[in-house]
């Protein structure tokens, strides 16, 4: 606004000088001089448009110096003051844009504009550098008298050589000026920068006041945003101590290194710890790649991407890696050179989070929707301002403050992420306590129902043992009482004897298949393993039930292939087929046939145990091998039965691997085959 003004008021100067010179000479000779006016003219105003006067008002507050700018870059970062303002120095270019920002170079910038003071102007002016850490300024203030003021500060610069006590550099251009002048004082400042950080260079000119009142607010807005973070890391370290889950430890390492590094790129860490002499800009290096470790480990952590993508977890695995190789080379490596390192490896680090983020969100897993809004903001913020950095566009209020806005907002959502994700962990455990429950109450179910059938099963026992041994002992004591009576014949002693000998071998029987069923039932019974021969087994048995099987007028055939061995308990084996031909000899008629067969059948071998007897109903069928099953069949001899031989011949059976089951009509007799695995080359 002022500059227009300006510029008007010298092109009407020079319009003037231009008519009087034509008007008082018009001829041909003065066309050259003319035309050479002309030129002087358009090239002056030329240089007045590159390089406008910024004239200040005494009711002016703030001055944003971008327009009013040139700059030079000094590629060697070797000229001086004096090298740049000879006569014939050409090199300033016009400011494009709201601010300097080059990036990362080693070129030294040289920043000129010209002020004008109005008269007794009774304002005090400052010069703001709004980027905090640049490593070197040089303040050149060039007034109307060929006086020049020299003023240093910078990142690496001791404290107390600021001029004021602020997160940003401050210059005082009011010292420099003559208040008390009768014309207006015009000032020239030539800023000189180099830094090892990114070339960020934003010129404002405050009136003290303003820029009092600017600086509080800004540190106010500051302080908001840094104690809601706080208050964050603060509560969740408080969780981390109750739950001891390790994604809210990570939470708070992240967020602390990031509220680190924030105080050094905003200046605040010089201001606060002014007294020890720490050049936070150094600290940078160091911060930036654990804050970036902090949000992997948290992300990692926090999503679990192990359990919907192995290939997500291995790039956070190496991120992780990486990061720590980062930190370490952050000691050996020169700034100028690893701070782009650092910036490019959190750019695409942000990214995988994000994608990581979405992964676990479509996956199922609810806290993910507040991590990849957060992150999302986040992201974007932080984008606008590392393209600021490397120079994409112009340094702006908006991309200076943006990264600690979406911070905070960030730390917001991710607070809610935790929250949510306690809310799903105590559904969890509420569901898995409930399923425990179940689990337990099933299980006493489970222990009642065994009790009972415990008690069902010791009841028939003692059933069992009170009926069907009371008719061997009523045996074995007429017996007895008989051979007193015939005690001098020898012969009637005898039969008696043998009599009495029967009934026991009857008694022992039956209680050692109660002692057998109590055995399974309790699930203690157990078999020895080696090899044997099955067809010698057979062939003994066969042997020994030939008598008891002629007492009845029965005859048994035996058809045994080879010798059959298996790897198995013998004396258990003894008792399946003991048991299957005393039933077969108990259940057939008197003068009928039994056959015995075994044979080899490729991995098996298989054994039949065939009566003539009456054979089973479909109802005997589905009872035959439980406890205590009576059959509709009966001995034909007398003998006794007490339902439980059966069922420990499936036991046994079934502890060998191998499979029993039966073939039989009603009237038509029963085959009882039985299949074990055979010993391999083993048949004879």
């Amino acid at each position: 606004m002022n500059t227009s003004r300006h510029q008007s008021l010298r092109f009407a100067d020079i319009r003037e000088f231009g008519y009087y010179y034509c008007s008082a000479s018009c001829d041909k000779r003065n066309l050259l001089g003319l035309i050479a006016l002309l030129v002087f003219c358009f090239t002056f105003a030329s240089h007045l448009i590159a390089q406008p006067l910024l004239i200040l008002s005494p009711k002016g507050e703030k001055y944003a110096l971008a327009n009013y700018t040139s700059i030079f870059e000094d590629k060697t970062a070797h000229l001086t003051f004096n090298n740049i303002t000879q006569p014939d120095f050409r090199g300033f270019l016009p400011l494009k844009g709201s601010s300097l920002s080059a990036g990362y170079t080693t070129s030294a910038y040289w920043l000129k504009f010209r002020v004008v003071v109005p008269t007794n102007d009774p304002l005090h002016w400052l010069l703001e550098v709004g980027y905090p850490n640049l490593h070197r300024l040089d303040l050149y203030i060039h007034r109307t008298g060929n006086i020049i003021v020299h003023k240093k500060a910078g990142a690496l610069e001791p404290f107390e050589q600021k001029e004021w006590t602020s997160p940003v550099f401050v210059f005082s251009l009011s010292d420099s000026v003559t208040k008390k002048s009768v014309l207006p004082d015009t000032i020239t400042c030539y800023l000189r920068v180099q830094t090892e950080s990114a070339m960020i260079v934003p010129l404002t000119l405050y009136e003290s006041h303003k820029f009092t009142q600017s600086t509080i607010i800004e540190s106010l807005l500051y302080g908001v945003l840094y104690g809601v973070m706080l208050a964050m890391v603060c509560y969740n370290l408080f969780l981390w101590l109750t739950v001891r889950e390790r994604f809210y430890l990570y939470y708070v390492f992240y967020v602390s290194m990031f509220i680190v590094g924030d105080v050094a790129i905003k200046g605040f860490g010089s201001v606060l710890t002014q007294s020890l002499q720490i050049h936070w800009v150094r600290i940078l290096p160091h911060v930036m790649p654990l804050s970036s470790l902090g949000a992997v480990l948290f992300a990692r952590s926090f999503l679990r991407p192990v359990d919907y993508s192995s290939l997500a977890d291995k790039i956070l695995l190496a991120a992780v890696a990486f990061h720590l190789i980062i930190v370490v080379l952050t000691f050996f490596i020169p700034y100028a050179l690893i701070v782009p390192i650092i910036a490019i490896m959190i750019g695409v680090v942000s990214f995988i989070l994000l994608a990581t983020g979405i992964l676990s969100l479509r996956s199922g897993y609810r806290p993910a929707r507040f991590f990849v809004a957060g992150w999302s903001i986040f992201l974007t913020a932080s984008l606008l301002r590392s393209f600021s950095t490397v120079g994409a566009y112009s340094f702006t209020w908006w991309a200076d403050h943006m990264p600690i806005i979406g911070a905070a907002v960030e730390t917001l959502l991710l607070s809610l992420a935790l929250a949510d994700r306690i809310n799903l962990l105590k559904r969890q455990q509420a569901e898995v306590l409930e399923r425990a429950v179940e689990e337990r109450t099933a299980k006493l179910q489970e222990a009642n129902d065994a009790l009972e059938d415990a008690n069902r099963f010791k009841t028939q026992m003692l059933s069992i043992a009170a009926h069907d041994l009371k008719n061997p002992l009523a045996q074995i004591m007429g017996f007895t009482q008989l051979a007193e009576i015939q005690l001098n014949d020898t012969d009637t002693v005898a039969s008696l004897l043998r009599n009495v000998h029967h009934a026991a071998e009857e008694m022992l029987a039956l209680v050692k298949n109660i002692l057998d069923s109590a055995s399974m039932e309790l699930g203690k019974i157990q078999i020895v393993t080696e090899p044997f021969s099955l067809a010698y087994l057979l062939q003994d048995l066969c042997e020994t039930y030939r008598y008891s099987a002629s007492q009845k007028g029965q005859s048994i055939s035996t058809e045994i292939e080879g010798e059959l061995f298996i790897d198995g308990d013998g004396e258990r084996l003894q008792q399946v087929f003991d048991n299957l031909l005393s039933n077969a000899v108990k259940y057939s008629p008197r003068g009928k046939k039994i056959w015995v067969r075994a044979h080899a059948l490729n991995d098996t071998v298989r054994i039949e145990v065939q009566d003539e007897g009456p054979g089973l109903t479909e109802k005997d069928k589905t009872k035959l091998f439980g406890f205590f099953q009576r059959l509709s069949a009966l001995p034909t001899g007398g003998e006794s039965s007490n339902g439980v031989g059966l069922a420990i011949v499936k036991k046994i059976v079934d502890l060998h691997s191998g499979f029993i089951w039966v073939e039989s009509e009603p009237q038509h007799g029963a085959t009882f085959i039985v299949e074990l695995p055979l010993k391999r080359n083993t048949i004879a």
